[in-house]
Formats: structure tokens, sequence, C-alpha cells
């Protein structure tokens, strides 16, 4: 019994100066007469995170899928998704827009594959064109929208 005491606490010490010999401050990390502090590096991993945003704020992307019509309206999103994927974001869109554009969708050519729910809380889109196109749109009471927009590399 006292045999395996012994043993355990040698394991035990042992494991403990492993533990303790394999860590390095970040301050041993940073080199001397460097301005970088320990807060500067947590700021930058912060600002690599944040949203890329494609064009200006306020721009439809026409440059990323020309067959879409351009929805009119407060555009409060303009989101890179990827290579193939765009997000628009908008708010203070009222009930018949959000139908008129739909109309628009359809006139366009998306009407392949498309499914639609419409009720007065509700307006959704979603359609393929010839091309393999895809475009997602929504609408809800509060106002706001959002159209996908994504390319056929992207589509599955």
């Amino acid at each position: 019994m006292r045999r395996k005491s012994i043993v355990i606490l040698v394991l035990v010490l042992a494991l403990s100066l492993f533990v303790t010999a394999c860590t390095t401050k970040v301050e041993e990390q940073i080199p001397e007469g460097s301005d970088i502090t320990n807060n500067d590096k947590v700021e930058d991993e912060v600002k690599e995170e944040e949203v890329v945003v494609v064009e200006s704020h306020n721009d439809w992307p026409t440059s990323f899928m020309s067959t879409v019509p351009e929805l009119k309206g407060n555009i409060v999103l303009n989101d890179e998704r990827g290579e193939f994927h765009r997000y628009v974001g908008y708010e203070s869109l009222d009930y018949d827009a959000a139908l008129a554009y739909v109309e628009e969708l359809k006139q366009a050519g998306f009407t392949e594959y498309s499914s639609e729910k419409i009720n007065d809380n509700l307006v959704k889109y979603k359609s393929f064109n010839e091309d393999r196109e895809l475009v997602k749109f929504f609408w809800t009471a509060n106002g706001r929208a959002g159209v996908d927009l994504i390319i056929k590399d992207g589509v599955l």
C-alpha cells in the first residue's frame, strides 16, 4: 500500500513539473523593445473577424449578378458570403414593394424550381433562372427584407 502511494506521488510531481515546464508566458513571446503589448495582439485578432463589405454600404452589387433586378430601398447590409454568394439586407421596405419585387424576379426569368410563401406577415420567394443562378428573397412585417444572390458555381 505504501509503495502505491509513493508511485502515485512521484507521478503527480512529474506531471506537474512537465505541465509547468511546457508553458510559456505571453510576455516572453514579445521581443524586447517592441511597441507591441498584449492588448494589441487581442485587438488584431478581433479585427480579423469583422465582416467584409463588398461595395459601398448602400449599393446594390450590380457587378456580381447582373441578371437580377435591383431592389430599391434602404440597404443596411451588403455582405460577401463567399466567392459565389452575396447578401443584401434592407429595412423599412413595405409590403407592396416586396410583392412587386417578386413579380420583377419572375419577369427577369427566375421561375425555375421556384417556391413562394406570401401572406400578410411574410413574403418569401426562391427560384433559379435558366443559367442555374439562384435568388432567395424574403420580407417580414417589421419591414426587414433580404436578397441572397448565388451564382451557378456555388449551387450544388
